[in-house]
């Protein structure tokens, strides 16, 4: 296995992107690398094979290298699926309401990948609801023992003012 080995720099130049996008892939195991010493090296010809791949290494997001894009007709198709919702609108109203997760030993697992618009509404509404009625509970059950109070103390106040013989 004789094989020529490039630095991280050298392998970034090759490709047209950063090294820090390099190292990136090498620390999340996407690319092979070869340790000598302290320094990393990668398999040129594992950088030819990218290279002839017609792949777009501008932006690697969470892609492997390799380039497994989605077509713009599967983009279409899932946001259909999710009923025509903005995909980060769907992140955070998910994330807040957590409708579609369930927990086990301490792990939030996905139940299904996407709710409708539909369905994402009406949980939305079921969870304000929810929240306006734990907030009324909540002052109800303050205001019930303050008013007992109250009466208590205006009761008392009335009966030794009566039995001193005073008025108020």
């Amino acid at each position: 296995m004789n094989q020529e080995l490039l630095s991280v720099e050298e392998a970034a130049r090759i490709l047209g992107i950063k090294p820090s996008i390099i190292r990136m892939w090498i620390f999340q195991r996407r690319l092979r690398k070869v340790k000598l010493g302290r320094s990393v090296r990668i398999p040129s010809d594992f950088i030819e094979d990218l290279t002839k791949s017609n792949t777009h290494f501008k932006k690697p997001g969470r892609r492997h290298p390799m380039g497994n894009k989605t077509t713009p007709s599967e983009k279409v198709a899932e946001r259909e699926k999710r009923g025509g919702l903005n995909q980060q609108w769907f992140k955070t109203e998910s994330r807040c309401l957590w409708l579609d997760r369930f927990m086990y030993k301490g792990v939030y697992y996905r139940t299904k990948p996407y709710l409708t618009k539909t369905e994402a509404k009406d949980a939305l509404n079921r969870h304000r609801l929810e929240v306006r009625e734990n907030r009324r509970r909540f002052t109800n059950s303050l205001r019930r023992p303050l008013r007992s109070i109250v009466r208590v103390a205006m009761t008392s106040f009335s009966l030794v003012s009566r039995t001193q013989g005073g008025s108020i």
